[in-house]
């Protein structure tokens, strides 16, 4: 199945993607007060993601949490990120994982981690598996 999500304001709330999903575009949304602004954690395997201009504003978790965190053998292929602007996350603002050939370009991250939280508090995640 394939995501198409384009031109959206989700005020408290975010998007998360499960499963299922095997091609996204997100173009074009603004996320503010959600739990994780942009997540998608699903364990198939999923091939040519893009997400762009973006804005993420005072997420209580990640402002972009995308793919496992772990190695495994299910993978995200081919993710590219533009124009992304996150900002204010409790967490980490943009955390990768689990993804070949991911490309960002345009990254724009202030002010995260505000929960200062071990290991949660970094502006940029490259987790196990990330190939950024």
């Amino acid at each position: 199945m394939r995501l198409f999500a384009i031109n959206s304001t989700l005020n408290c709330g975010g998007l998360t993607i499960w499963k299922g999903i095997t091609q996204s575009l997100i173009d074009g949304f603004v996320i503010k007060d959600g739990h994780t602004g942009l997540k998608h954690s699903q364990e198939e395997e999923n091939y040519n993601d893009t997400i762009q201009n973006i804005t993420i504003q005072g997420s209580s978790f990640e402002g972009v949490y995308w793919g496992p965190y772990f190695d495994g053998s299910k993978r995200h292929n081919n993710v590219i990120f533009k124009n992304i602007n996150v900002e204010n996350s409790g967490w980490d603002d943009f955390q990768i994982g689990d993804c070949t050939k991911c490309d960002v370009y345009n990254l724009i991250v202030k002010n995260g981690a505000r929960k200062n939280e071990n290991l949660q508090n970094y502006l940029v995640t490259v987790n196990k598996g990330g190939d950024v």
